[in-house]
């Protein structure tokens, strides 16, 4: 998965295409506004331009806009955490929870986060934790290929006259493609370093200096669980946000340390405090 400063930038060039075929519309539209006697097929072709290129061009904008929200909620949210970071190093502390207190600003109330948890890793635990998250997505990914194949199949038969061998291989091409693009966006979020970290705080993982958001206004912590898998303990936070199809959710997990192991139950208590759905 992508952090949230690859999602921002990602959604401002989304922006910028919206408003480039925003303008490529109107540019279709107005010059039918200067035509005489416009027939009903010239007023639906000017109508349909005109508002499709002024919706582009709204939607663009606000695209551009949020993200550029973002990126500045990011930044103040990083500067916090370092601060208290500085303020735990200083303190010769672990482990620190933050004070809450709001920061005043010109525009409005800033909150800083909580650090619940700061765990380093060895390499060795590292490369566990990519494995195990890469096996996990590799297993998604087979239940989502067969789904996408099996619907896929039905849907090219029906509206295309496809044979089953061909709407098969097209679909089941699709789904592996998905499914290997997850397993790749889910590495990239744990590219090995030389020192490497995960800070767990209030609404953010910072994942080796990465931010990934677990919880804003368009995405939401819907429960934080550990895992054990053989001998190795995990924490599994579960995402949700709403698409044009509903809810959808993700989940990803995150090695938790032998050395930090004791920690597991505050971090679960931690987040069931703030209304999360946990499980030990």
């Amino acid at each position: 998965m992508i952090d949230q400063k690859q999602s921002n930038s990602i959604n401002k060039v989304i922006g910028c295409v919206f408003i480039l075929f925003g303008f490529a519309m109107l540019c279709i539209g107005v010059p039918f506004i200067f035509i005489d006697n416009r027939g009903e097929f010239e007023n639906t072709i000017m109508a349909l331009s005109l508002i499709s290129g002024v919706l582009m061009l709204i939607g663009g904008y606000q695209n551009i806009a949020k993200a550029k929200q973002k990126d500045i909620a990011v930044h103040q949210y990083e500067e916090q955490v370092e601060s208290l970071l500085k303020t735990v190093q200083t303190e010769k502390e672990s482990t620190s929870v933050g004070v809450s207190k709001p920061l005043e600003t010109k525009d409005s109330e800033i909150y800083k986060p909580d650090i619940i948890s700061k765990w380093n890793y060895t390499t060795a635990e590292w490369k566990l934790m990519t494995k195990e998250e890469t096996t996990r997505r590799l297993k998604e990914g087979i239940w989502v290929t067969l789904g996408i194949a099996g619907l896929g199949t039905w849907v090219l038969i029906a509206a295309k006259g496809a044979s089953i061998l061909t709407g098969f291989i097209i679909s089941a091409s699709v789904g592996i493609f998905l499914s290997f693009l997850k397993v790749l966006l889910s590495n990239n979020l744990f590219t090995l370093r030389k020192n490497n970290s995960i800070i767990i705080t209030t609404n953010a993982l910072i994942v080796n200096g990465k931010f990934k958001t677990i919880n804003d206004n368009d995405i939401k912590l819907e429960y934080v669980k550990s895992v054990k898998i053989n001998e190795y303990n995990f924490i599994e936070f579960s995402l949700q946000w709403l698409t044009r199809s509903g809810v959808t959710n993700d989940q990803f997990r995150i090695y938790v340390p032998v050395q930090n192991e004791n920690e597991i139950q505050k971090v679960l208590n931690y987040y069931s405090d703030k209304g999360v759905k946990t499980q030990d």
